[in-house]
């Protein structure tokens, strides 16, 4: 079993979020939810090069 990437997950909970058609306020979740991928994507580069690990 692979492991998930805590950006992935944001990845694939955007891609639910666009199938749904019943959220009121898509663009807004959109943008919070591709912030919030920026950052954790960024979090886990630094937290890769402080602990010497490649991803």
């Amino acid at each position: 079993m692979s492991r998930i990437s805590p950006s992935g997950k944001l990845a694939q909970l955007a891609e639910g979020f666009r199938r749904e058609s019943d959220v009121d306020d898509l663009t807004g979740v959109l943008v919070r939810l591709g912030a919030r991928k920026l950052m954790q994507e960024r979090l886990e580069v630094e937290g890769g090069e402080f602990l010497g690990r490649d991803r």
